[in-house]
């Protein structure tokens, strides 16, 4: 696999990932709405800027869609207290705990059915096998459900950063240009 054929994959995951966690009839969120959430989830009481520099997205995106987030409920922000000038921006407490963890808890089956309507069941089956073991070997977590990866994947595994490394930092702490 190369670069290229890896981003094609990531998009068509985002796109499945997507159709999994939206309600039915409601309108779609782009990728760019959703790689903003999920840092704020994960970056409490981060800035536009720092949600702008982890994202790759422009600064003036992230503005727009803080503000439309803020304006939906989804994000509290407040004054940082040492820069009464920097807004710090989080995920609203109902939100967090209600919508985004029944949304992720839902299964991919039928995203994957819907998305690729002339796959067998078997196919779509060991899509989830595989995208289960790959989720267990690149987190270090097991998927959804609790269940094992394979004993190939726990050996693999052993040779796969546990934790994603931030931006600029290398594997294992070593830092440098990551």
């Amino acid at each position: 696999m190369d670069a290229g054929q890896l981003h094609r994959v990531a998009r068509l995951l985002r796109e499945v990932a997507l159709d999994a966690t939206a309600d039915p009839g409601e309108a779609p969120v782009s990728a760019g709405d959703v790689a903003i959430a999920e840092d704020i989830a994960h970056h409490e009481k981060a800035s536009v800027g720092e949600i702008a520099a982890h994202t790759g997205l422009a600064q003036s995106l992230v503005s727009r869609t803080v503000a439309r987030l803020h304006e939906a409920g989804v994000v509290v922000t407040e004054r940082d207290p040492d820069d009464g000038r920097r807004v710090l921006i989080s995920i609203a407490p109902g939100i967090r705990t209600g919508l985004f963890r029944a949304r992720a808890r839902r299964r991919v089956e039928p995203a994957l059915r819907s998305r690729y309507p002339d796959s067998s069941e078997a196919e779509i089956a060991r899509v989830v096998a595989l995208l289960t073991e790959l989720a267990d070997i690149l987190t270090g977590e097991p998927a959804s459900g609790g269940e094992p990866a394979a004993s190939a994947a726990s050996a693999a595994s052993a040779s796969v950063p546990k934790r994603r490394p931030r931006h600029g930092q290398a594997v294992n702490g070593a830092g440098g240009d990551g």
